[in-house]
């Protein structure tokens, strides 16, 4: 099953490499991102699929340093 994430990061250089090194250490296949920035944060959206419950990666993404927040679609 494929989820859709929309997440609003820090705008940090290394927030979206970040995020998506926690996807795929979650053993979440990335079939498209995007994202888009402000001068104070970036949003990006996340098209995931993965044999774990996609509760468990929202969870992990909600203690990253740099995610302000995470929605599913």
């Amino acid at each position: 099953m494929t989820n859709t994430l929309f997440i609003t990061l820090q705008n940090d250089a290394a927030a979206i490499e970040r995020v998506l090194q926690c996807a795929r250490f979650r053993r979440f296949t990335i079939y498209t991102f995007s994202g888009e920035s402000t001068k104070e944060q970036t949003f990006l959206t996340l098209k995931v699929s993965g044999s774990s419950a996609i509760e468990h990666l929202i969870a992990q993404m909600r203690k990253m340093h740099c995610v302000r927040e995470v929605q599913l679609q």
